[in-house]
């Protein structure tokens, strides 16, 4: 009888250790080259530290459970046992990071802002080709002139193109709809919003305040700015109503979009299933 009591009791304490391990966290940082930083505990109801770091010329992007991984961790949610987080950089030059994808006869689209000012994006055809049609055919009917960016998300992107309903959507140019495009959604990169339809996209884009790589492959990025990032960064700061609208407390209205085409006529896009 003895016996099986203390089978029970090993069993319960055995169970109890294995649950409060299951609730707590054992967190490790480490730096770029693979140094400890620090460590910490972190219980269920408490908040990683998420120390500070670092680097000349480079934008912080977060910490992230290996440096391959493109989920970025800001939350206790789920962590727990044994945790190692790395942190991820990009550089500042951000124009470096799409570089090879200039070229002086790339179509320039200059968006005028109200209050805030104006950002060039340098649209890329051989990237993303009927979007890039779309986006061009688009301006070029002065569709865009009186909207708005609608929805902000500081230190993710801003979103504008909301107008009157259209009737083309486009396929959408990205990996996982079966098209290839490397363009990844690094600071300043545009592309276009979409509903959980892979084909969906019409006038709606958005224009990448800070790296979001989890978007790549799964959205069309087309193009990217090439001046007025002083400009996305203000409209990325402005107060909102948080989730899930996002909307600003004040409009922060586009109004005027021009683009030059370099003296190339771009046929109208070719609508899904047209």
């Amino acid at each position: 009888m003895k016996k099986a009591t203390c089978m029970v009791l090993s069993f319960f304490f055995m169970f109890s250790v294995s649950a409060c391990q299951t609730r707590s966290a054992e967190i490790t940082y480490y730096d770029e080259a693979g140094n400890v930083l620090k460590t910490e505990t972190v219980e269920a109801d408490e908040t990683p530290s998420f120390p500070e770091v670092h680097k000349e010329g480079y934008i912080f992007l977060g910490w992230f459970k290996s440096p391959e991984s493109l989920e970025r961790v800001d939350s206790r949610d789920g962590l727990s046992g044994e945790v190692s987080l790395y942190p991820r950089f990009e550089s500042e030059t951000t124009v470096d990071r799409y570089r090879e994808y200039l070229d002086e006869t790339n179509p320039v689209v200059t968006i005028e802002v109200k209050g805030y000012g104006q950002m060039k994006i340098e649209l890329f055809p051989d990237v993303a080709p009927n979007t890039v049609r779309n986006m061009v055919h688009l301006v070029e009917e002065a569709y865009y002139d009186g909207s708005s960016f609608h929805r902000i998300i500081e230190d993710f992107m801003i979103q504008g193109g909301r107008g009157d309903s259209l009737d083309c959507a486009i396929e959408g140019e990205f990996a996982s709809n079966g098209i290839e495009n490397p363009l990844e959604h690094s600071r300043g990169v545009v592309s276009m919003a979409r509903t959980v339809d892979m084909n969906s996209a019409t006038g709606q884009f958005f224009i990448v305040h800070k790296p979001a790589h989890f978007l790549d492959g799964d959205y069309a990025a087309f193009g990217a700015m090439v001046e007025g990032f002083h400009v996305l960064d203000a409209i990325a700061s402005v107060e909102t109503t948080g989730s899930p609208n996002d909307a600003p407390l004040s409009d922060v209205t586009i109004s005027n979009v021009s683009i030059d085409t370099k003296g190339v006529d771009y046929d109208p896009p070719v609508c899904y299933g047209g």
